[in-house]
């Protein structure tokens, strides 16, 4: 049996120092801990989940169907900022990298609920949704699709 896993190598999660112009900080990696969890989490449902491909986020494959994950970290509970970044991102990398070729569903990740106008917004642009909550939860298509976990 194939490694469902096995083009899914998880980046390193820990926060680590930056130096900018004379000021020190801590920078977050929780990006890459939702993207190893949530790999995790579709791999047990069967999903190939690889972040091989630069730029992408994430692509998962199952029965013949492909989706582009964008990830997003909420920061301060702030949904609009998230939202308008992954829908961007989405749309940019469809039209760029995919040109003339099948482009892969979209599918938005977040780190926490976006709210169901957000939800209802990225449906009804044609983007599944995908947020952690106790649990993988996700828009009507994410649920129909198999991608809560």
């Amino acid at each position: 049996m194939e490694n469902p896993l096995d083009g899914f190598k998880p980046k390193d999660a820990s926060d680590y120092i930056a130096r900018l112009e004379g000021r020190v900080l801590v920078k977050s990696r929780s990006h890459e801990m939702l993207l190893a969890e949530y790999a995790l989490a579709v791999a047990r449902s069967g999903f190939f989940a690889t972040n091989l491909v630069h730029p992408r986020d994430l692509v998962l494959r199952r029965d013949g169907n492909e989706w582009l994950v964008e990830a997003k970290i909420l920061y301060q509970g702030n949904a609009t900022d998230a939202v308008r970044s992954a829908l961007g991102q989405l749309f940019i990398y469809q039209h760029f990298l995919y040109s003339g070729t099948m482009a892969p569903r979209p599918l938005a990740l977040f780190s926490e609920p976006i709210g169901t106008g957000y939800v209802s917004f990225l449906e009804e642009n044609g983007i599944a949704a995908v947020w952690r909550d106790e649990g993988w939860h996700g828009s009507p298509t994410a649920i129909d699709c198999g991608l809560t976990g």
